[in-house]
């Protein structure tokens, strides 16, 4: 563009920022680019220019370095700070728990879409608990020679819970992975996923809840007080459930193997914790056996439903499973948030 049309138009804008800049800051530019234009289109008049004006030049460009001199002392404008990992990931988790609307409904789904078509629908959940609970009881009550009627609603009780801790744990390496599509394509907050994953979960708990209340009649065992310690219980179960489903999905979606390794570790787990045998088959290990965290999951849901006290640690074990397991998901979490979305 030519001097001759960049001199209206700078015009142009000056006035239309008259509201902004000063009257002698505009005469100032103007000036300016007017001098600059003459020297364009007359080159060989810049030194008669220079020996002309020397003092109006030098007046004209020291009224720029002098506003350029007010401007540089203006205050900057504050820049908002970026918010901390830590930050982000904490707002992450609050905003999914607000939408406990979408992911309860997305988790009703799962449940209703995994039994579409079928006669009974989810309560076929119902039915094959029911079935290798009755299998499991009339079989390992012999094995281990214990009264059917205090054994089977102890099997059942712990069977049932059981489910819903193994459940979790192997579904929770693929909280983002299995969540691929929606994750890179849909902006929800990660934590979305590991709730709608407990609350599945927890459909499926309730369903197969429904044979346990039978099972206790049939056998001729009421509630007891203890009952109520069902509901701190389940309450604490849950919040647990949340951290290992992020955990475990954060590092099931770095390192694929994990998956196989968790199913692994589980299936040893379901045989050598007292939860299809008593453990007081341990005599003197006992102790040793109660010192699990699995085996405090079990045991503060199953004890009240029994009528039982709770074992001495377990209360205290699941306390301390969950500061350090909400802990070192929240920092891996905090740390990591960024790469999730890569990595599934």
């Amino acid at each position: 563009m030519s001097c001759s049309v960049s001199l209206p138009i700078a015009a142009g804008i000056l006035r239309w920022r008259s509201a902004r800049l000063s009257r002698q800051g505009c005469e100032v530019v103007l000036s300016a680019l007017r001098l600059v234009q003459a020297t364009v289109r007359h080159p060989g008049s810049t030194s008669k220019l220079r020996t002309q004006r020397p003092t109006l030049v030098g007046r004209e460009f020291g009224h720029v370095a002098m506003l350029q001199s007010n401007v540089q002392g203006l205050p900057k404008p504050l820049e908002a700070a970026a918010p901390s990992n830590a930050a982000i990931a904490w707002d992450d988790i609050w905003q999914g728990l607000r939408q406990s609307w979408l992911w309860g409904a997305l988790a009703m789904q799962d449940v209703k879409l995994r039994y579409r078509g079928s006669m009974i629908g989810p309560f076929w959940i119902t039915l094959s608990m029911a079935i290798m609970v009755g299998a499991m009881g009339a079989i390992y009550a012999k094995l281990f020679d214990q009264d059917i009627a205090s054994y089977l609603p102890f099997l059942t009780a712990g069977i049932i819970i059981w489910s819903f801790i193994s459940g979790q744990i192997n579904e929770g390496c693929a909280t983002f992975t299995s969540m691929q599509g929606l994750i890179q394509s849909v902006p929800l907050p990660y934590s979305v996923h590991a709730y709608r994953q407990v609350a599945r979960n927890f459909i499926v708990l309730a369903h197969n809840l429904v044979i346990l209340p039978p099972v206790m009649l049939f056998f001729h065992i009421g509630p007891t007080w203890r009952l109520v310690e069902v509901v701190p219980a389940l309450v604490l179960l849950a919040i647990n459930s949340v951290w290992i489903a992020m955990l475990f999905g954060i590092v099931g979606a770095r390192f694929r193997d994990v998956p196989q390794i968790v199913q692994a570790f589980v299936t040893i787990a379901f045989f050598v914790t007292p939860i299809f045998w008593p453990p007081t088959q341990l005599g003197r290990w006992q102790g040793l056996a109660e010192l699990s965290p699995l085996f405090a999951a079990v045991d503060i849901f199953r004890s009240p439903i029994m009528g039982q006290a709770v074992a001495s640690y377990s209360w205290s074990i699941m306390l301390g499973v969950t500061v350090i397991g909400w802990s070192v998901t929240f920092l891996l979490f905090s740390r990591f948030y960024s790469r999730i979305a890569y990595w599934v």
